[in-house]
């Protein structure tokens, strides 16, 4: 994974944010631009991660929605796009969990595993 800065997210409107992962040295985008499920246990995983940041890191039990909406890359790279429904009194506080997604590894480990079981 590779790190994201805070203008790797942003707010779109009032209640969504958007926010990139980048997972180096996983040259996978052809396998997941045209596969809704792969896109979908992403999107899980991102979800997962980031309800679990609010109630961990602010004690709060939310159940924000992300969603893969595209997926882009390279020879080495894949870059997923991703929007999440949050409330905008939150938007600071999730943002700052959208960053710890960009790192963490259950999202990377979720993303290979599911290459390899569909």
């Amino acid at each position: 994974m590779k790190n994201c800065s805070s203008n790797a997210i942003k707010e779109i409107d009032d209640s969504t944010l958007q926010g990139i992962i980048i997972v180096q040295n996983c040259p996978c985008e052809s396998r997941y631009a045209n596969n809704a499920t792969r896109m979908a246990a992403v999107s899980s995983e991102v979800t997962a991660q980031l309800n679990a940041y609010m109630d961990q890191t602010h004690g709060e039990k939310v159940d924000y929605k992300c969603s893969v909406i595209a997926v882009s890359g390279n020879a080495t790279d894949t870059v997923f796009h991703y929007t999440c429904i949050v409330p905008l009194s939150d938007h600071p506080r999730a943002m700052a969990g959208m960053q710890q997604c960009c790192t963490n590894q259950q999202v990377i480990h979720s993303s290979i595993s599911t290459i390899l079981s569909l």
